[in-house]
C-alpha cells in the first residue's frame, strides 16, 4: 500500500495543491456573511418562592422558550420588523435568522446572518423588541429579559478561510488516494491480460 502511495507521490502532491488553490480562490471570491446573536431569557416573574411551585415554573419557562422560539419566526414578527429595512420581504427575513433554545435553560439565542455586519445586527435586536411587545400582549406581563443585545460583528462569520482550505486539502488527499489505487488496479488488470 505504501508503495503504491510512493510511487503515485506527484499525483498526492498536485491534487491537494490544486485543492487548496481552487478552495482559496472561491473563498476569497464569496461574498463575506456576519452573524450578529442575542440572547433572552424567559424569567418566572409571579414572585413565589416555593420550591415545588419554583420547579413548575421552571419547567413552564422552559416551556415558553419553545413558544417564544416559535413566535419570534412567525409573520406577524418578520412583517412588523420588515417595515424597518428597505427591499426585504418577511419570507426572505426569514431565510436570515434562527432562533435555537439553549438546551435545559430558559435562554433562547436569536441568530441573524447578513452581508452587511450593521444589518445583522439590527434585526436580531429588532426581532427582539418586536417579540417582547407581542409576548406582553399575549400574556399581559414582560417575562422576557435581555442577556444580551447583538453587537455589530467585526469579523465575517463565513467564509471561514482556514477550514475551507483544511477541508479542500482533505478532499483533495482522498481523492489523490483513490485515484492512485484505482490506476494500480487498471496497471494490474492490464499485465494480467
Amino acid at each position: 500500500m505504501i508503495e503504491i502511495l510512493k510511487k503515485r507521490l506527484s499525483l498526492l502532491m498536485i491534487i491537494p495543491i490544486a485543492s487548496i488553490f481552487t478552495a482559496a480562490i472561491i473563498s476569497l471570491l464569496m461574498a463575506p456573511v456576519y452573524l450578529a446573536t442575542t440572547t433572552i431569557m424567559v424569567v418566572n416573574t409571579t414572585g413565589e418562592e416555593n420550591p415545588v411551585s419554583d420547579y413548575n415554573f421552571l419547567n413552564l419557562n422552559r416551556q415558553l422558550v419553545k413558544t417564544y422560539g416559535e413566535l419570534a419566526t412567525e409573520q406577524v414578527i418578520l412583517q412588523e420588523v420588515t417595515t424597518q429595512l428597505n427591499g426585504i420581504t418577511a419570507i426572505e427575513l426569514a431565510d436570515k435568522i434562527t432562533v435555537t433554545p439553549v438546551k435545559d435553560l430558559e435562554l433562547l439565542r436569536i441568530s441573524v446572518r447578513d452581508e452587511n455586519p450593521e444589518i445583522a445586527s439590527f434585526i436580531a435586536n429588532k426581532i427582539v423588541d418586536v417579540l417582547r411587545k407581542k409576548t406582553t400582549q399575549l400574556y399581559e406581563k414582560d417575562n422576557i429579559k435581555v442577556v444580551s443585545y447583538a453587537d455589530i460583528p467585526v469579523k465575517p462569520d463565513q467564509p471561514d478561510f482556514l477550514v475551507n482550505i483544511a477541508g479542500a486539502f482533505l478532499a483533495g488527499l482522498i481523492v489523490a488516494i483513490i485515484i492512485s489505487f484505482c490506476l494500480e488496479e487498471k496497471l494490474l488488470k492490464a499485465d494480467q491480460g
